[in-house]
């Protein structure tokens, strides 16, 4: 059976992809990890081509929470939010982790970084410097595996935190390589700071609407 093969960050974001056709694989940002897993289930059972969804942080200042943001060859895939809107998009498939080439389509274009792009400062250096629209921490390993492996490849995401917002310390604990929370960690990251809980709390909200935003989209692998 044609399949799709889905990298993500969260555990919570896997769950909510993950159907019938549409297998996941979420890594916690960990790039090596998710190369590796990629390629191993490409081995097993060559895809229809690789998705990198989830939620991600905005760089351009007009995007807002709950905006979706697409790049990549959308030309092999049908992606449909509740409401039937067609949502394909075919990029320039570049994800340069930070430094990037130009982009015909900026506004809509997502770069993948090795570390969370923390504060509202370094976002904007993102932006001024590569001209994107988005960050993740899987995009640009799936535009990698991808290339490798001669795949198309899409990327799909929705903005949870916006271009000016300064992540609060606790957001930034690193995840377990299957996408959980250490939740051990966060608590004592809040403890150290607990003028943090309110930003967290924020941020939680507004994951949590992205997440819902996420959860209504339905993707099949167009007929080849």
């Amino acid at each position: 059976m044609t399949y799709i093969l889905a990298a993500t960050g969260l555990r919570s974001e896997a769950r909510i992809i993950a159907r019938r056709g549409i297998e996941v694989i979420a890594c916690g940002g960990h790039g090596d990890v998710l190369s590796a897993r990629l390629s191993a289930r490409i081995a097993a059972a060559r895809p229809a081509g690789l998705l990198s969804i989830g939620i991600a942080g905005a760089l351009d200042p007009e995007l807002r929470v709950g905006d979706v943001v697409t790049d990549g060859d959308g030309g092999w895939l049908d992606i449909r939010n509740g409401a039937g809107i067609l949502v394909r998009h075919a990029g320039t498939g570049q994800h340069d982790e930070q430094e990037g080439a130009g982009s015909a389509d900026k506004f809509r274009r997502v770069i993948g970084t090795p570390m969370p792009a923390a504060t509202a400062a370094a976002k904007a250096q993102l932006r001024a410097a590569t001209g994107a629209a988005a960050v993740d921490m899987e995009s640009h390993v799936v535009a990698r595996v991808a290339a490798a492996h001669a795949l198309p490849f899409v990327v799909l995401r929705v903005i949870s935190d916006t271009a000016v917002r300064d992540l609060p310390a606790a957001a930034c604990v690193p995840l377990t390589d299957s996408g959980g929370v250490r939740l051990g960690a966060v608590l004592a990251a809040v403890l150290r700071d607990p003028r943090q809980i309110g930003a967290l709390v924020g941020l939680a909200r507004d994951t949590r609407f992205a997440l819902e935003v996420l959860a209504r989209f339905r993707i099949e692998a167009l007929p080849q």
